[in-house]
């Protein structure tokens, strides 16, 4: 590089083309939108492989010259740390235990710290799938455990993990493993920093009612959380979050005949003045329905991004049907400028929203289960999906998923763990769900879109007319011809 023309670039723009080069989708910003947000909850395997590329860049970047690197180097670095707490079961459970990790594994530039255990991936439907990452996979290659010293042998009985100060720059807290509620606690309280947190409290011991009033919360912008109605009703007062813009909630448990002792509901729980940003996920009874519409129209009129994974299950038979899309959503959502939902949802053409209405672009979250496609007809999905297109006068559908993703998932290439043990949410791809039921892997869905000059991305943006697009239909494509000539099915395109 020209080192004149490097001197002659004022330092201010150098400042903004590093900020922007390096960085990185692991962590929060002001300006994040609902893809943004999601990726900040990206699984442990694709978390890492993001951290190991960033590294790699800003590797690159630095070997560039001289000035480049000390440039580099002037900003403010950062780490991804793993941890696992261990569990001890009751019997061999110490009585006085407080643990602390060793100095290097915390450094004083730590801002994303994720709890779990050190395996790849969970187990589904009695199948322990592969990473997508395959011999690829470095999680466990790269990640020791982490050794911990044991002290206060002679103090009160605790299994509280103390992280101390160190952890005050963490912005990001994903916890995905056991935690007691002191250790939670103890976390929180020595965050000054955070900014995105996951937690669960449907399979962890922190009750929803102790934690969520929690000062560090009200710093939170971006939320990850799973319960269940019981703690929701079980809250001694409204929840206050202020600076919230993004939220994935994940409800369990439902009963018609809870009853909530301190007037807290499904509906009004949480207050969040500033929630642009919303994915719902529950099955709940028909009779509180109107509680979830409820739940949108009190998030706020700010909302413009809303993802419903939500299943009704009528009072009488077993089988659970996609929440139907009622006017009331539009009067709930005045700003809303993005909807996302299952395949059955798009099934039941919701009425035209109101002339004031902008268009309504669409996104398509990972197929849940067997249930939300079966007996679908294909061709009947792809006609009703397509008039709601028109009629909301879309503009664009995108995917949750990369183009990498869809291509590994539709052509059984791999298949993908998701966050089953959260939130029960399993990406599509899972051996589970046949590849005959799903419109996703069928060239005649995108053609129909396109037909109208409706533009089809993936997660990051990419037009499907890109090359990863283009890679993913050929992949696609030649599946389909391998299964002609095994003779196990028709190809998808007739």
């Amino acid at each position: 590089m020209n080192e004149s023309a490097w001197f002659r670039t004022p330092l201010e723009v150098w400042e903004v083309i590093f900020r922007m080069a390096l960085n990185s989708p692991l962590l929060p910003t002001p300006n994040d939108d609902l893809f943004d947000s999601t990726k900040i909850f990206m699984p442990q395997c694709d978390s890492y492989a993001t951290y190991l590329s960033m590294v790699r860049f800003t590797t690159n970047l630095r070997r560039v010259c001289r000035s480049w690197d000390l440039s580099i180097r002037s900003f403010k670095s950062w780490e991804l740390v793993v941890l696992n707490l261990y569990r001890f079961e009751t019997g061999s459970r110490p009585k006085h235990v407080l643990y602390r990790p060793s100095a290097e594994v915390f450094p004083s530039c730590t801002e994303r710290l994720e709890i779990h255990s050190f395996h790849c991936g969970t187990f589904a439907s009695g199948t322990n799938s592969e990473c997508k990452f395959g011999r690829l996979c470095r999680y466990s290659l790269r990640l020791a455990p982490v050794v911990f010293t044991m002290e206060n042998s002679n103090g009160p009985p605790t299994i509280t993990y103390q992280p101390g100060n160190c952890f005050s720059t963490v912005q990001v807290l994903l916890i995905r493993n056991y935690i007691s509620r002191d250790s939670l606690h103890a976390f929180l309280d020595f965050t000054k920093s955070l900014k995105a947190l996951e937690i669960s409290f449907s399979i962890f011991e922190p009750s929803m009612n102790s934690t969520v009033h929690h000062y560090a919360l009200k710093r939170v912008t971006h939320l990850k959380l799973s319960t269940s109605q019981k703690d929701i009703y079980t809250l001694k007062r409204q929840a206050w979050f202020p600076y919230m813009r993004y939220l994935h909630l994940t409800i369990s448990e439902f009963s018609v005949n809870v009853q909530s002792s301190h007037g807290n509901n499904i509906s009004n729980w949480g207050s969040f003045p500033q929630l642009c940003s919303l994915h719902l996920c529950c099955t709940i009874p028909e009779e509180l329905v109107s509680d979830i519409y409820g739940f949108i129209e009190h998030c706020g009129s700010n909302l413009s991004d809303l993802v419903l994974q939500v299943n009704v299950k009528p009072a009488w038979g077993p089988t659970a049907r996609p929440l139907r899309i009622l006017p009331q959503l539009y009067i709930c959502a005045p700003k809303l400028s993005r909807f996302g939902s299952g395949i059955g949802t798009f099934l039941q053409s919701p009425l035209l929203p109101p002339s004031t209405f902008l268009p309504i672009n669409i996104i398509l979250p990972p197929i849940t289960s067997p249930a939300e496609i079966d007996g679908t007809k294909i061709d009947s999905f792809i006609a009703s999906f397509v008039k709601v297109c028109r009629r909301w006068h879309t503009r664009e559908v995108r995917f949750l998923q990369s183009w990498k993703d869809l291509e590994l998932s539709t052509t059984g290439n791999a298949t993908f763990r998701g966050s089953y043990d959260l939130d029960g949410m399993i990406v599509v791809g899972m051996p589970w769900i046949h590849k005959a039921c799903n419109p996703y892997a069928y060239f005649r869905f995108y053609d129909a879109i396109l037909k109208y000059g409706i533009m089809i991305r993936d997660c990051d943006g990419i037009p499907i007319t890109k090359a990863s697009g283009r890679d993913f239909l050929t992949a696609r494509k030649r599946s389909a011809i391998q299964q002609i000539i095994d003779g196990r099915r028709t190809p998808p395109w007739l």
